[in-house]
């Protein structure tokens, strides 16, 4: 994530300095992409994860999508994903539907004002957000395993 949330910081810069024609996305690049979205689902759906955290570096790195349409894609994906996982736990007996309601309630208000801020943002401050999050998260998943040790 590390290296992840510094690539996306200094993207463009990177790119300017390789060629500025767009060359389409080889076979094996679509299929690493869905390999590793399956594990994102398969993480998610284990530890209550969003995958979002997966999915939007994924699609900005890989595929080259602008934040701007990889928020709303990562979105549509955890839907599904946690639909499905959702559905399993609910078979499961797991969840307590209290604190899950009051949680939905919650992202539900914030999705829509994160999502009205992000078409008013510029893609390189969303880019500067991303970047700051990934590096955030990970030197925390970091500094937790660590002191755990």
């Amino acid at each position: 994530m590390i290296f992840a949330g510094l690539y996306i910081l200094y993207r463009n810069s990177i790119l300017k300095e390789k060629s500025q024609e767009k060359k389409p996305f080889s076979k094996s690049i679509h299929v690493l992409f869905y390999v590793v979205s399956f594990i994102a689902g398969l993480i998610s759906s284990l530890f209550g994860i969003g995958g979002g955290i997966i999915f939007v570096p994924l699609m900005v790195i890989m595929l080259g999508i602008a934040m701007f349409r990889a928020g709303p894609n990562s979105q549509l994906a955890l839907l599904i994903t946690s639909l499905a996982g959702v559905c399993t736990h609910v078979l499961l007996g797991h969840p307590n539907y209290i604190d899950g309601l009051l949680l939905a309630i919650g992202a539900f208000v914030g999705g829509h004002i994160g999502a009205r801020i992000s078409r008013r943002v510029k893609e390189s401050i969303l880019q500067k957000l991303l970047s700051t999050a990934l590096i955030g998260v990970a030197l925390k998943l970091l500094f937790d395993f660590i002191n755990n040790k």
